[in-house]
C-alpha cells in the first residue's frame, strides 16, 4: 500500500524485485524512509502518518510469526490512519492516539532489530 510496489516484480533490477528484501533495509533509517513511498503520491502525505504506516508494516516483517500483529490489529491500525486523514486530525497527538486506540492490553511493543529512533517507539507488542 504504502509503495505502490507489488510483492514481486520482475521488470525492476534484481535487488528491487522483492518488496521486503528492498524494503527492509530502508526501515532501519528514518532518512530512507521516503524512499519507500509511492512516487505518484508526489510528497503528498502527512509525514507523521507514513511513520505510523511504517511501524505497522515494520512490525508485520518480524521473522517469527509470534511477534508479528493480528492481522485484525493491522487492520484497526490502518482504519485508525484513514479515518484520521479523511477528519483531518491534527498531527499533535498522533502518536499517542495510535496506540492508544488499539491498545486491548497494556504489553510493550517489540519490533525486533530495529532501532526505536528508525522507527516511532511502539507501546504495545502483539502476540
Amino acid at each position: 500500500m504504502i509503495s505502490g510496489r507489488r510483492v514481486v516484480d520482475h521488470s525492476k533490477p534484481t535487488e528491487e524485485q522483492n518488496l521486503v528484501l528492498w524494503a527492509q533495509p530502508l526501515l532501519k533509517d528514518k532518512r530512507k524512509f521516503t524512499l519507500i513511498v509511492d512516487l505518484l503520491l508526489e510528497d503528498d502525505y502527512p509525514v507523521n502518518g507514513l511513520y505510523q504506516a511504517l511501524t505497522v508494516a515494520a512490525m508485520c516483517l518480524q521473522a517469527e510469526a509470534t511477534t508479528r500483529p493480528l492481522i485484525s490489529d493491522v487492520v484497526s491500525a490502518m482504519e485508525f490512519l484513514a479515518k484520521k486523514d479523511v477528519n483531518g486530525d491534527d498531527e499533535e497527538n498522533d502518536e499517542h492516539n495510535f496506540y492508544s486506540s488499539t491498545e486491548d492490553d497494556d504489553t510493550d511493543c517489540n519490533i525486533g532489530g530495529y532501532e526505536s529512533d528508525s522507527i516511532l517507539d511502539c507501546k504495545k507488542q502483539v502476540n
